[in-house]
């Protein structure tokens, strides 16, 4: 695998990573694997890996999207990289040529809108971009309802989101706000007349809002999931609340767009809102995150 002139991955698909080191594995003793992705998830499938083939030693380099494309990009004459695990798709597409192809065993398996060109990439998950509260700091009744919220007097020096230069989310989500909010790049020019802030990346925005540095925080989703199960002060009932849920994700949590969900996830009946509608609406998202490994 050291012998090839560029990095063979992108937004693999585990199985489709673990294939492609694996039939390596007679030619190289080791893998080299460069990740955006938690460190605790992929420390969980570089072990697995390991399990299934006990003579390959898998080197794991963590880092942001924006970050680890940086690094690529230096090394492309001396590529040390095998395999790229994590960044959005578009991230990969913006730079195609950094990559070789490679067919997964399991290709068939995958949509073709989340196959590369030339087989170049995998998509594996669906992430969701979603800003979080210090629920001990403000009550959710009075926190901020929607992205434009942000940028709104009461929020002023209180916003802190990743630097798009450090995380492939960010920039695909500031891309996905400019390109379907009304006030477009606007938006980003009132957050920054706002005084909010860009941290190093997810963790650090995560930190800042959980710690009482900052009120709130752009972030993704799976990792303020993660930080509350912890007992972090944020959407302090999530686990509990579909319409808290909904807030979370970024989703439209008003009645007609709950009956909506409720209609789509196959729900009995009609739907008015009832206690127990809203428990099982609420089950039927946490069930589709756990099965994405949101809730790992």
């Amino acid at each position: 695998m050291k012998t090839r002139n560029r990095i063979v991955g992108a937004a693999w698909a585990i199985a489709a990573a673990w294939a492609l080191t694996s039939a390596a594995s007679a030619q190289t003793s080791s893998v080299v694997v460069y990740s955006a992705v938690s460190p605790k998830v992929m420390t969980a499938f570089v072990e697995e890996f390991q399990k299934q083939n006990p003579g390959v030693k898998v080197d794991l380099i963590n880092g942001g999207s924006g970050e680890l494309l940086t690094r690529l990009n230096a090394e492309k004459a001396n590529p040390r990289a095998d395999v790229l695990v994590g960044p959005d798709i578009d991230i990969f597409d913006a730079a195609i040529d950094l990559f070789d192809g490679y067919k997964s065993k399991e290709d068939a398996a995958f949509p073709r809108t989340a196959v590369g060109p030339d087989n170049k990439y995998y998509g594996f998950s669906t992430n969701f971009q979603a800003f979080i509260v210090n629920t001990k700091m403000m009550p959710l009744d009075k926190a901020p309802q929607s992205w434009t919220d942000l940028a709104r007097p009461e929020a002023k020096g209180q916003v802190v989101m990743p630097s798009p230069l450090a995380s492939g989310a960010a920039l695909i989500h500031a891309a996905t706000l400019t390109a379907n909010l009304a006030d477009g790049w606007a938006f980003y020019e009132k957050l920054k007349a706002n005084g909010a802030a860009a941290a190093s990346g997810n963790g650090d925005v995560l930190k800042q809002v959980a710690g009482g540095e900052k009120l709130f925080g752009m972030v993704v989703d799976f990792m303020a999931i993660r930080e509350k199960a912890k007992g972090a002060p944020m959407f302090k009932d999530w686990d509990k609340s579909i319409v808290d849920l909904c807030r979370l994700l970024d989703l439209n949590p008003s009645f007609s767009a709950r009956n909506e969900m409720y209609v789509k996830a196959g729900g009995a009946g009609t739907y008015h809102g009832s206690e127990e509608q809203n428990i099982w609406l609420h089950g039927q998202v946490m069930e589709s995150l756990a099965k994405n490994g949101f809730l790992d």
